[in-house]
């Protein structure tokens, strides 16, 4: 995670050479977003987008959840930025997220990537290890498992048709494997909210979600508690 982290202040540094203009009361759209990380920025403007989202930790992390890093090694950055970044980042939790991309198939389902660990029978297999066992397809349905810091957050992919997939999401408490309570799931793409379930019995349904990019977030009715970036593809 400390490395995604690294790797997000350092495309946030190269960024801050260019945009058009940002209040602090504002958030960022995917507009400014792709602005400022082209470095398409004014000197002025992109300053602003630097205050900002050293300040808004929502902000914070819509960027680090959609950045690439990409030749950032010969980069210095100040370590009183690298700090701050980190600060708002790993608010409330926010940096320690799940992301799984698949690909769907006919009648498979196919793990490109995933920082959970992937259930295959009874074993729990890091997406990396599966490609040296020579596993990478499911069939109809794969299930991911990743510690939070207080929970067990299970995603369960099903492939239903060409363009659409199942997701249920089950939320646990990592030290009794009970059901927790209190607990709400919410389906985002973009900043637009598509659905939200309370997760009374400790599971959630998505049904019918149209192929793409997606954000799920966990929270109880005081903070977030983590979230899931979800992209399925053909």
């Amino acid at each position: 995670m400390s490395e995604k982290i690294e790797d997000f202040i350092k495309k946030v540094y190269m960024g801050w050479k260019k945009s058009k203009s940002l209040s602090e009361s504002s958030h960022l759209d995917e507009e400014k977003i792709a602005c400022f990380l082209e470095q398409k920025l004014s000197d002025k403007d992109s300053q602003e987008v630097k205050s900002h989202i050293l300040h808004c930790p929502d902000c914070s992390y819509k960027l680090a959840i959609n950045l690439k890093a990409d030749n950032l090694s010969d980069i210095n950055v100040p370590q009183k930025l690298v700090e701050s970044v980190k600060k708002k980042v790993l608010l409330d939790g926010q940096a320690d997220l799940l992301e799984v991309f698949i690909r769907l198939k006919e009648k498979m389902l196919e793990v490109i990537k995933s920082s959970g660990d992937i259930l295959v029978g009874q074993e729990l297999i890091p997406a990396p290890l599966l490609r040296s066992r020579n596993i990478k397809e499911f069939k109809d349905e794969v299930t991911i498992l990743k510690d939070f810091k207080q929970l067990l957050v299970e995603v369960r992919v099903l492939n239903k048709t060409k363009d659409y997939f199942d997701c249920m999401v089950r939320i646990r408490n990592k030290l009794n494997q009970v059901s927790v309570k209190d607990i709400r799931v919410t389906l985002f793409v973009d900043d637009l909210e598509l659905e939200s379930y309370a997760a009374d019995l400790g599971i959630v349904a998505f049904e019918h979600v149209k192929l793409g990019k997606y954000r799920l977030e966990i929270a109880n009715p005081e903070k977030k508690l983590a979230n899931i970036v979800l992209e399925v593809i053909i």
